[in-house]
């Protein structure tokens, strides 16, 4: 969901940072789950993974609102 808003944002607007942000958030949970699932079980690797997921929609919940109130 984040990454959709981040290039939704960098797409309507113009905005270039937003479409990285979304490559580089994106890279970042690929990368980090491959190498995570080599040295944990399951569990610990879908917990990390809905942490990170939580932290890039409060991200993206926090970029949309600081937009708003410009």
């Amino acid at each position: 969901i984040a990454m959709t808003f981040f290039m939704y944002k960098g797409v309507k607007f113009g905005k270039k940072q937003y479409v990285a942000l979304a490559f580089i958030y994106h890279f970042v949970m690929d990368f980090g789950t491959v190498i995570l699932a080599n040295y944990t079980n399951f569990i610990v690797v879908e917990t990390v993974l809905a942490v990170f997921a939580a932290a890039g929609v409060l991200f993206a919940y926090l970029i949309n609102k600081d937009e708003e109130n410009e």
